[in-house]
């Protein structure tokens, strides 16, 4: 996880505090992810599936909540936050909101297939491919966290107006 989003995001209010939690989450889902990696070889031992499909059910939850926090309560406030402050003129590329849907499908399309794991014949692969969508999407919020940031520490442009004289 980028270092910079969660050190440029400090709690002032109620919504960086969400975003300052989910960026912990996203700390959890990484260590959760590597923890099944380090499973790929033990994945054809018999011995070893139920611990391997309980860290599986546990991290496919995680994923999904994760994932619905980001895309419902953080992506789509993050838009709305920076479309209404009166000193922007920064915009959200739709082409970033599209990927980062894109990769929420892809991610509760993992959870569906892997949330009841009876199956470990593409898991290996399949964390691989996941892997990669997961940098790439944790990237993209990383942009949209910046361009949150830079937006949230402009300062309104007023136009100065000078006072009208109040008659005595």
């Amino acid at each position: 996880m980028s270092q910079v989003a969660l050190s440029k995001i400090t709690p002032r209010n109620k919504f960086d505090n969400l975003i300052y939690h989910w960026l912990q989450e996203r700390q959890q889902l990484i260590v959760l992810f590597n923890q099944l990696c380090r499973h790929k070889s033990d994945m054809a031992k018999p011995a070893q599936r139920q611990l391997i499909k309980r860290e599986l059910e546990y991290f496919c939850s995680v994923l999904v909540d994760y994932i619905a926090v980001g895309q419902f309560a953080v992506s789509l406030r993050i838009v709305e936050e920076i479309e209404a402050h009166p000193a922007s003129s920064a915009t959200v590329p739709a082409a970033l909101l599209d990927k980062l849907r894109r990769l929420s499908l892809y991610m509760v399309d993992f959870n569906d297939q892997y949330k009841d794991c009876m199956s470990f014949k593409t898991l290996e692969q399949d964390l691989s491919s996941l892997g990669l969508h997961l940098a790439k999407r944790f990237e993209l919020e990383d942009w949209l966290l910046k361009i949150y940031t830079h937006v949230k520490n402009e300062k309104p442009h007023f136009t100065q107006h000078r006072p009208k004289k109040v008659a005595s």
